[in-house]
């Protein structure tokens, strides 16, 4: 089954933390979501 959305070696810089190296694929036909600390 092929990838709908690949990330690879995603770096993110905050005020107050990093999120480094962040890698993660989602198959074709899944659901995902990203959910922050206060639900966003």
């Amino acid at each position: 089954m092929a990838n709908a959305f690949m990330v690879s070696g995603l770096t993110k810089t905050y005020q107050d933390f990093v999120l480094d190296h962040v890698s993660f694929t989602v198959p074709s036909g899944s659901i995902v979501g990203l959910i922050g600390e206060k639900g966003a």
